[in-house]
């Protein structure tokens, strides 16, 4: 083996070995201040931010509305869960 070869040998090697050391190191660090990261975790998590957005209407050239924004409310029965005591409301839950 050339003493180039030999040398990045060596050198690439030693960074592999410091990466998994300084990924190492992390873990370890992250593991002793845990409670202080799940605190600030949870605070994270709770935070809601309602954005609402509305569309526009879509309009033709002579100023016809094509499309708007309505609200629209979707009722779904999963047949495979239904009782037999229920399907007597299936034809008032069909006129929905």
């Amino acid at each position: 083996m050339s003493p180039l070869v030999s040398k990045r040998y060596y050198i690439v090697l030693i960074l592999l070995g410091l990466g998994f050391v300084v990924i190492g190191s992390r873990l370890f660090f992250l593991g002793l201040h845990k409670d202080n990261f799940k605190s600030f975790i949870e605070t994270a998590r709770q935070r809601v931010r309602i954005l609402p957005a509305s569309r526009g209407q879509i309009i033709d050239c002579q100023g016809r509305c094509l499309a708007t924004q309505q609200k629209v409310y979707d009722v779904g029965v999963d047949l495979t869960q239904i009782r037999e005591c229920d399907r007597t409301y299936l034809p008032q839950l069909a006129s929905l």
